[in-house]
């Protein structure tokens, strides 16, 4: 049994480098990636001006979604080495840019989204769980005789330090800056600073307790 399940892991494992070795060959110019970039499965574009760069020792297990910018506004992507990121999850600078450090972790369906101007920055060892959103956008909604969805968008950005854990569900918006070593609890609507090693939770999210 335990021949078979190393026999079955290496199938894979040798399978998701193929596939890694496959997208930078097909698609040359958006995506550029370091030694042992793996892949589960084939990724997703939605808008083709841009790149995406990726450390050594990737690894994304299952499809993921990038959404770069056009051609007078093209994203940019850059990740450390070592990310690890769960299927259904989605980068989309349109246009700005996201930024990921290194041995960082995205569970499944985890949304980072920027626009024009604003950048997503994540630093080193980030845990981000299941269906976490950033969003670094808002929509205008000034005049009120236009639709909302025709008076554009506008970003400021979001910073996550080093060593921050999100629970499940989180979402946080744009402006918002997560310092070093805090835990945003599961569920939460994070819509302002959080401090070194807070513990937060809540709609909105508000101070729990401390670290240590």
């Amino acid at each position: 049994m335990e021949l078979l399940i190393i026999l079955l892991k290496s199938r894979d494992n040798l399978g998701d480098t193929v596939r890694g070795w496959w997208a930078r060959v097909w698609w040359p110019s958006l995506i550029h990636a370091g030694g042992r970039f793996r892949l589960r499965a084939m990724p997703r574009f939605r808008a083709y001006f841009g790149k995406a760069v990726f450390g050594r020792r990737c690894r994304v297990f299952g499809t993921m979604t990038f959404v770069l910018g056009d051609r007078k506004q093209p994203g940019t992507i850059i990740v450390g080495d070592q990310m690890v990121a769960e299927a259904g999850c989605t980068l989309a600078p349109r246009g700005g840019a996201i930024e990921i450090g290194r041995d960082c972790f995205l569970g499944n369906d985890v949304i980072l989204q920027a626009y024009q101007g604003s950048t997503i920055r994540i630093g080193d060892h980030v845990m981000i769980a299941k269906g976490c959103c950033l969003y670094a956008s808002n929509h205008v909604h000034s005049a009120t005789t236009r639709p909302m969805k025709e008076q554009g968008e506008t970003g400021k950005g979001i910073v996550i330090e080093d060593d921050v854990w999100f629970g499940a569900n989180v979402i946080v918006l744009d402006g918002v800056k997560v310092c070093k070593g805090a835990i945003l609890g599961a569920g939460s609507v994070v819509t302002r600073d959080v401090p070194p090693l807070a513990i937060v939770g809540g709609v909105p999210a508000v101070q729990i307790m401390a670290r240590g």
